[in-house]
């Protein structure tokens, strides 16, 4: 029907047009029946440049429109079309939509193409482009580990935040992008910053070894009396409740470099025990994963590996398909730390293998070395060596 809609000729016309071309395996019916496809992208190419410009960007135009009419739901195409057709303007709300559905599903050179599509949507306006597609796009560069793409765009996306809170959201990402490129105080910086803003305190440093008592009494708590103390608030917590955590989650794992073992247990305690009041959330679950590493500084290896699977399991009842491969890769640092090697390869490849289908490139290759580090305890020379020639030349690519 969409065929005869842009040819402006009868459905039976059409049929009979494409009895050749499938003859000649130029083109393929799918199972519905009612879709065809050109058997090879090459053969698309050579038809296409037998249209006139102008031809081609008025079918583009009329694909647009039909599906718009018809299949409203088909975002992806209907953006590319006004796209294609020469008016990005008509493209914008289906472009942002579905650039927000592929980020979602970790698709993110789609999700690339349909920011950018957004991007000229608004240029052809006149308009400046809105929070979200700065910081949609310069979110899934960053997860292609373009961090110098990704920097203007959380830039620009920071002046047009309209409250403290998107502010904090993206100093938050300036400062991994800055964590992520070894820049590790600048990182640091960042997130205290946006800590401060939201109303969050950290200690002075010579108060830290008392803060950091008083956190462990608080989860020793929390770990004897689950009943009491865990998840004993009902209601959501809010946006900056959640940022907050978030924020103390990033300074944990930048404290872990850079500063004494007290500040790292000190602020992903807080962290931690903030969100356990809560029913479990995004937050709880990466707090949980990195109490599976923070436990090997003590040491309580147990206890890390049981809260490393507890978080696997709240992302994986969550269908966080990130999530589940950073807290299979915290397990994996705890398994490590435990001497307990074959395991720790086998956990680790499996989050290797998620955290290339996320795109997360530089958790990846942290991931790689963990499984590099136990295949040579284990004395597997040489596939210790050619995990990390692959985590090397990945990091280099």
């Amino acid at each position: 029907e969409m065929a005869a809609d842009l040819a402006e000729i009868p459905r039976d016309r059409v049929l009979e047009l494409l009895i050749e071309p499938r003859r000649n395996c130029l083109i393929w019916e799918r199972a519905s029946g009612t879709i065809c496809s050109f058997m090879h992208d090459q053969i698309r190419e050579a038809v296409l440049q037998t249209l006139a410009p102008a031809k081609r960007a008025q079918i583009h135009r009329r694909a647009a429109l039909y599906l718009s009419r018809r299949e409203p739901d088909r975002v992806f195409d209907i953006a590319i079309h006004h796209d294609a057709s020469g008016h990005p303007e008509l493209a914008g709300e289906f472009a942002i939509e579905a650039a927000e559905r592929a980020r979602r599903s970790h698709a993110l050179e789609s999700a690339e193409q349909q920011y950018r599509i957004a991007l000229r949507s608004f240029e052809a306006r006149f308009e400046e482009p809105d929070f979200k597609v700065l910081y949609g796009l310069g979110d899934v560069l960053m997860l292609c580990g373009r961090y110098q793409a990704a920097e203007p765009f959380f830039e620009r996306a920071i002046q047009c935040a309209a409250s403290l809170t998107l502010r904090a959201e993206v100093t938050l990402k300036l400062g991994e992008l800055a964590f992520k490129e070894d820049r590790k105080d600048r990182a640091i910086e960042l997130w205290e910053s946006a800590m401060c803003s939201l109303g969050g305190k950290l200690p002075s440093a010579w108060m830290v070894p008392l803060f950091t008592v008083h956190e462990i009494f608080v989860q020793a708590l929390h770990s004897l009396l689950p009943g009491w103390f865990v998840g004993r608030i009902a209601t959501e917590p809010s946006d900056d409740d959640r940022l907050i955590w978030r924020l103390h989650s990033r300074l944990a794992y930048a404290y872990w470099f850079v500063r004494s073992k007290l500040d790292v247990l000190h602020v992903h305690l807080r962290g931690m025990n903030l969100a356990e009041r809560y029913k479990p959330t995004a937050e709880l679950a990466q707090a949980y994963s990195e109490h599976a590493p923070a436990m090997s500084l003590i040491p309580l290896s147990r206890r890390g590996i049981s809260y490393g699977r507890r978080s696997l399991q709240i992302r994986t009842e969550q269908s966080d398909i990130w999530g589940q491969g950073q807290s299979l890769h915290c397990l994996a640092i705890a398994l490590y730390s435990a001497a307990q090697f074959e395991e720790c390869v086998d956990v680790g490849r499996r989050s290797v293998r998620i955290l290339e289908r996320a795109g997360d490139y530089w958790e990846k290759h942290i991931a790689q070395y963990q499984v590099a580090a136990s295949l040579y305890r284990l004395g597997r020379f040489t596939e210790a060596a050619q995990m990390a020639k692959e985590a090397y030349d990945s990091g280099l690519a």
